[in-house]
């Protein structure tokens, strides 16, 4: 197996992990939640801890820039990434939430529109066209950069 094959295999396996935890966070709040908020109630509460989660990841970033004057500096860029992905996470159980069974070919597609979306602005914007550039070559990319 070469090494772009091995960083392949370990993206996809990453995302299957990913998949796997959200499923399961999903079904734990199914069957632990309050039973009086199922469906539509339920699915707005997820919404809404989507928005608490992405609060808590403005707080982080003004408490990294130290912009409160009362509390200067309260946190680092490990704890913006950390909130950061606690928002990526519940916002992928409200779309597990919504489509149940369905979210990883949701993902693609919308990962499939973005990609052409910024196709489509380089090629409007001059920049050279870069044909490598597909949601592979992406996933490989990001785990070569990582530790």
């Amino acid at each position: 197996m070469t090494a772009l094959n091995r960083s392949h295999a370990a993206a996809r396996l990453s995302g299957l992990h990913l998949m796997a935890a959200v499923r399961r966070i999903t079904r734990q709040l199914d069957t632990r939640g309050n039973p009086d908020l199922k469906g539509l109630p339920e699915t707005l509460c997820r919404a809404l801890k989507v928005q608490e989660e992405a609060g808590e990841l403005a707080q982080a970033v003004i408490g990294v820039l130290g912009q409160n004057p009362r509390k200067g500096i309260t946190h680092t860029w490990d704890h913006v990434v950390a909130e950061a992905i606690d928002t990526a996470l519940s916002a992928l159980v409200l779309a597990e939430t919504v489509t149940r069974a369905h979210l990883e070919d949701t993902l693609d597609d919308r990962l499939e529109h973005h990609l052409d979306h910024l196709r489509r602005r380089a090629a409007d914007s001059g920049a050279p066209d870069d044909p490598t550039t597909t949601r592979e070559t992406i996933e490989v990319d990001a785990w070569s950069r990582r530790p």
